[in-house]
């Protein structure tokens, strides 16, 4: 991929992409969107509703990238996997198959008439609490990763990526790290081999 600069009509230069990161950011409730394609705000509260369900079924949930600021002492609660098996989240998991259908396949030239589908092999539900946050950490074996950012308040479901080349980065400023803003619910697509900086996030489904 190559872009071109330019200032008025003067071409500057030539900058060529080679192993650009592409982001995918779908709001399942924009009206825009066909009914197969988003959901409405009561499903929504349906999916918070369950994944409140969920944790107080298992409260202990497991420990993976979930952990907590030092002065608060409250630690993210994370979910086992297997929310796809689950009838409530039938219509969401569909949703984002469809989201991966319209818009990533497409754009690596990919159809449908191919064959191709997308099909979540993991999911899991994700609860943070004030204070509490995940550490940066890889999706491994697959090729997209997604989160759906069900409810978060203010910032607090922005998504934040790292580069997994070391020299970038450590030397790369602060300011440039790239960062999605999510307002619930965002369903954001991201390429598996980038490391995922999640900042605060208070409901949210991922999957790979």
């Amino acid at each position: 991929m190559t872009v071109i600069v330019t200032e008025g009509d003067t071409e500057k230069m030539a900058v060529r992409l080679l192993f650009p990161t592409y982001i995918f950011s779908r709001n399942m409730l924009d009206p825009n969107l066909c009914e197969n394609q988003g959901y409405d705000l009561e499903y929504n509260q349906m999916l918070i509703d369950e994944i409140d369900a969920m944790r107080k079924r298992d409260p202990k949930g497991r420990s993976v990238s979930n952990a907590m600021a030092p002065a608060e002492h409250v630690a993210g609660w994370q979910s086992n996997d297997g929310c796809e098996s689950s009838p409530i989240f039938q219509k969401c998991m569909n949703r984002i198959s469809r989201f991966f259908a319209d818009e990533v396949l497409p754009f690596h030239g990919i159809h449908n008439s191919n064959g191709f589908r997308m099909r979540a092999g993991n999911s899991w539900a994700n609860i943070n609490e004030k204070g509490s946050w995940n550490r940066p950490h890889l999706h491994n074996g697959c090729w997209y990763s997604g989160v759906l950012y069900i409810k978060a308040d203010g910032d607090e479901g922005n998504f934040e990526a790292i580069d997994t080349v070391p020299i970038p980065n450590s030397t790369l400023p602060k300011v440039l790290i790239p960062k999605v803003t999510s307002s619930p619910p965002l369903d954001t697509l991201f390429n598996s081999k980038i490391v995922e900086k999640p900042t605060l996030e208070l409901c949210a489904l991922k999957y790979n």
